[in-house]
């Protein structure tokens, strides 16, 4: 199945130890909020992958992508110095992110409502992936992200595009593929 490959493994730890070099550059260089961020994405990225019953071994890939884009945005200040990588990432995070929790989260839930399981899933999908967007745009301002409105605005645009991209994606291998083994809910005679 395109959705599940060993080389989808073996490029996710590549990735994550990537992410962990980013993580001791950023402790080296004293970037704090960077390396609190880092070791967030490392611990998910691990946990990912590691869940390989419930979760398609290319949403867990995609999601140490975005935390590698992330940790060299934050190590080598791409954010500033490479046109158009923090919309760029944002969209690519979000989209990632979005894909697999709302993979984990929605795909079981979804399993009793009937003939607009599908839909339903897709819009639980976009609408966390909106929710996180707008959430990580109030946290940068929280923490003095020097920002103007028009770059909180392309932000989010670029956000609602990652989480309406994930929740196509999402909706598109739930149709095909249906949830997981490990989701399908237990008959209580087995």
């Amino acid at each position: 199945m395109v959705f599940e490959a060993r080389a989808y493994q073996v490029a996710g730890w590549v990735g994550v130890v990537i992410l962990g070099i980013c993580a001791v550059l950023a402790g080296v260089m004293e970037k704090w909020w960077g390396l609190a961020g880092l070791a967030a994405l490392l611990s998910l990225a691990v946990a990912f992958l590691m869940l390989p019953s419930r979760l398609p071994s290319l949403f867990s890939m995609l999601f140490v992508a975005a935390a590698v884009l992330n940790g060299l945005g934050w190590v080598f200040n791409f954010w500033d110095r490479v046109p158009y990588y923090d919309p760029f990432t944002h969209a690519f995070t979000t989209f990632s992110g979005t894909l697999a929790v709302g993979y984990l989260v929605y795909g079981s839930v979804t399993l009793h409502v009937g003939r607009y399981a599908t839909l339903l899933f897709a819009l639980n999908v976009a609408a966390l992936g909106m929710a996180v967007g707008g959430l990580w745009e109030i946290f940068e301002w929280s923490i003095g992200v020097p920002q103007t409105y028009q770059s909180v605005a392309v932000d989010l645009i670029a956000d609602a595009i990652g989480a309406l991209g994930a929740a196509m994606l999402a909706m598109y291998v739930f149709r095909t593929t249906g949830p997981s083994p490990a989701k399908q809910p237990r008959h209580p005679d087995q």
